[in-house]
């Protein structure tokens, strides 16, 4: 078990480490695996597309996405995401948070925002 003292940085490698690098004083192995846990979670969101409309109260399969995103588009461009008519206040407080608090929501409220702004496909 690594002790707490030995993930905070030393007096004499405080320089070489500046930016938030992990210090040298971790050995190898150990850093390679901070390294690669920080990497990991930085690339994958934290929520999906459909956990959105979960979290908003709204049904969640592909079918119903697409359904709300047709009867919803498109979202006039100059108009937040969070102030369109359709959203109940909770809904709209939500969203507004997450995308102001840049929370672990923001990716997928920014992925409903673009999609919501797509033009309306002509039917044949």
């Amino acid at each position: 078990m690594v002790r707490a003292e030995r993930l905070t940085r030393r007096p004499d490698t405080q320089k070489q480490n500046q930016g938030g690098a992990v210090p040298c004083h971790i050995k190898v192995k150990q850093r390679a695996a901070i390294c690669s846990a920080i990497n990991t979670s930085m690339d994958k969101p934290t929520h999906s597309f459909s956990d959105l409309f979960a979290q908003l109260g709204l049904p969640s399969d592909e079918q119903s996405i697409q359904q709300f995103l047709t009867k919803h588009a498109p979202l006039p461009l100059d108009m937040a995401l969070a102030d369109a008519p359709f959203w109940e206040a909770s809904h709209a407080t939500f969203l507004r948070e997450a995308f102001f608090d840049d929370s672990d929501w923001a990716e997928p409220v920014d992925q409903l925002s673009e999609a919501l702004r797509q033009p309306k496909k002509d039917s044949l």
